[in-house]
């Protein structure tokens, strides 16, 4: 055999290779296409399922969809004794939802979870969501080192006088990491003014 046809042959993939190959990524497009959201489904019915895996796909798929006619079963979810994951996603949800009526069950997550993962989700939730009934809660909550950074950028996201006012403060904070995200946070709500 020449040279060159050694090459070519080497160049060119085996067609036993090649259709196995082609076979095995088509079953697997077929599978990402069967779990990806799926219309139809009455997530909010799911939420009441004893399966966890369920609960947690429903919250996704609802935050996904921002429903805000499922604003309340998601804070029935939050208000029941769930999993740590469970109770994340639905923090997670409202956040999406973006509804500010979620805002008082994103409140006493924040004072009440044990859960500090689940605690910052509703913080950012917060801050998302931008409700000035959460300034008072979010000043309360800087003097808690883990969540303090988390509750500063809800803040600028929130803005208003007195989150001004508490940023402002912080800005003669001892860590320089505080002072530097205060600042970025005031810059956030003054470039909102402008």
């Amino acid at each position: 055999m020449s040279k060159r046809a050694q090459v070519d042959r080497h160049r060119k993939p085996a067609r036993w290779i090649v259709v196995p190959c082609m076979l095995v990524l088509s079953v697997w497009l077929a599978f990402l296409v069967g779990c990806s959201r799926k219309e139809g489904k009455n997530w909010v019915q799911l939420l009441e399922s004893p399966n966890i895996v369920d609960r947690n796909d429903a919250l996704y798929n609802l935050g996904e969809g921002k429903d805000i006619s499922s604003v309340d079963a998601i804070v029935q979810v939050l208000n029941s004794k769930q999993h740590e994951s469970t109770r994340l996603l639905a923090v997670n949800a409202l956040s999406a939802i973006g509804a500010e009526g979620s805002a008082d069950a994103l409140i006493e997550v924040l004072t009440n979870d044990t859960s500090l993962e689940v605690r910052m989700a509703a913080v950012e939730a917060l801050g998302h969501i931008k409700t000035a009934r959460a300034v008072d809660v979010l000043v309360a909550h800087l003097e808690n080192d883990a969540l303090r950074i988390v509750c500063i950028w809800a803040l600028g996201n929130i803005g208003g006088e007195n989150a001004v006012a508490e940023l402002t403060i912080l800005l003669n904070h001892d860590d320089r990491f505080v002072r530097y995200n205060a600042m970025r946070a005031l810059k956030q709500i003054s470039k909102r003014k402008v």
